[in-house]
Order: structure tokens, then sequence, then C-alpha cells
């Protein structure tokens, strides 16, 4: 089965259990799927070999969907020891994967099938900084599994990419080994980077950013902004038909393009220049800014 027949079985499995689906379609992208129904969300990467989805870009769904407070979600055909069993679910990077005839039961959220949706309070885990914190404090893993509570087998993941713990493991890592541990966006180093760290954080926002399409960075606050820089013509056109179904589609989300010189709209969505988005200090100055 080819992605493109995934991702639109997909959309009307999701569609038929109620929940409003926008596609990305003929695009190489994060996510595929993005879905929501009576305030639960999904975020899916559709791909035909589970095996090709690469730690890097695992890593990047599960912090997105964290972000959107949604379930990360890999639907796929095959792995490398042939196809995926029908009733069975996988993993790949600590991320679910399921084939397409799961995704009736998923939606309906039968026990045991979807991961834990309090994502409230999971908290991302610096890999580097926790093996860096080990070494520094001189303690072996056995002694910091004693004391923090936690696993060796589960230590051993978290350094090795296994993205998000407990908000209680958190606080007993750090506590025994004296610093924190938690994943923080390094400081950018380029004018889009320094964008993100100067106003949206004067605007009190939170910001993430990615290194995959079709976002470059999403930032909240009392709503969400789906955010792409400049490129060229044919991608900001299929990015601007994938970010004007998200704003029709989902409530409080406004996506928008930051271009160096130009203003204006592509197919309804706003573009603004950086400099004009240089000068807001508050969101609803933005808002008034992106939809006078």
């Amino acid at each position: 089965m080819k992605k493109s027949e995934l991702v639109r079985k997909a959309a009307g499995e999701l569609n038929g259990s109620g929940f409003a689906t926008v596609l990305a379609g003929n695009m190489h992208t994060l996510v595929d799927v993005l879905a929501e129904r009576r305030g639960r969300k999904l975020a899916i990467k559709a791909v035909t070999n589970i095996d090709s989805v690469t730690q890097e870009e695992a890593k990047e769904l599960e912090k997105l969907a964290w972000f959107l407070g949604a379930e990360p979600i890999i639907l796929g055909v095959c792995s490398k020891n042939g196809a995926l069993k029908d009733g069975t679910s996988y993993n790949r990077f600590s991320l679910k994967c399921v084939p397409i005839d799961m995704l009736p039961k998923l939606a309906s959220n039968q026990p045991g099938l979807v991961a834990s949706r309090s994502l409230g309070s999971k908290i991302a885990v610096d890999g580097a900084k926790l093996s860096r914190l080990i070494k520094l404090a001189d303690i072996g893993v056995p002694e910091l599994s004693r004391k923090a509570k936690v696993s060796k087998s589960m230590l051993y993941r978290h350094e090795h990419g296994y993205l998000y713990a407990s908000s209680t493991a958190v606080t007993r890592l750090e506590s025994a080994l004296h610093g924190s541990i938690r994943f923080e966006e390094e400081p950018y180093r380029e004018s889009r980077q320094c964008l993100r760290q100067s106003r949206f954080a004067n605007m009190k926002m939170q910001t993430l950013r990615l290194r995959f399409a079709p976002f470059d960075i999403v930032a909240r606050s009392r709503n969400l902004y789906e955010v792409s820089f400049d490129a060229n013509e044919r991608t900001m056109a299929k990015r601007a038909e994938l970010f004007g179904a998200i704003r029709d589609t989902f409530d409080n989300n406004y996506p928008f393009f930051v271009s160096e010189r130009k203003s204006g709209r592509i197919r309804g969505v706003p573009v603004v220049r950086k400099q004009e988005l240089m000068s807001q200090e508050t969101e609803s100055g933005l808002l008034d800014l992106l939809y006078p």
C-alpha cells in the first residue's frame, strides 16, 4: 500500500469515528495526519515500512505531539520482518506503531491500545544532560536506580533516546544528580533563531523549534501558531494549503509565514515581514497583525 493511500484510509477511518482531520498531502512532512475529536488529538506519521522512521524523526514527532497535547502514532504497513499483523501494535523508538486495521480501535480509545494521554505530567528528558550528570556525580547506574527509584533499563533508555519521563521520576533523578536533566531548546544562532527567542519570549509564548517540515516553529499561549519561514514558491503554496486547512478545521489555530522582505497572503494565509513581527509585544497585537 502506498503512503498516499494509507493517509486517505486513515482520514476515512478517523472521520468515520467523528474526528476532524487535516492531511499534509503531497509533501514530505514530520506529520501526515492531524486529528481531533472533543479535545482528544492525534498526530500521525504514515509510512510504508515503520523501520524507515529514524530516531531523529521519532523524537521530533514525540516533541511536536507533546507540545500540541496530542498522541503520537506511526501508521505503517510492514517492517523489515514482514507485514504488520492485524490487531497488533508495535514500537519504534518508544512510539506506538499500528497497521491501518487498528485505527478504529485506537479511535475508540479501547484500553491498552493507546499510550497514556496524561501528557501534561510528562517531562522531556535530555539524554546528553543525563549522561553528563551521571559522569560528574561519579555514580553508577545501579546506585542511581536505587536512589531515584527508576529502573536501570529505563535509565538506559533515557540516555539513548527515550524522550519523556514522569515528573516524579525527573524530580528524583535531578535530586540525586544535583542538576537539571530537562530538555530545553538551544538558543538560535541565526536570525530565525534570534527571532524565536526574542519575539515570542517577549509575547510570553512557549515555543518549539522543529527540524522537519511542515513547521519551522510552533508557538502557543492562549492560541496555537504554526510558523513557516521563506521557501520556494511551490513549497510555500503546499504549506499554505495545509495551513489554511489547519486554521479552518481546528479552533484557536493561526498559522502564518514569516518573510524577510514581503507581506500579504498566500492562498489566504498571512505572510508577515520579520520586522513587522519584531515590533509585536503582545499576543493580541500579533493576532491583529495576522487577521486585522
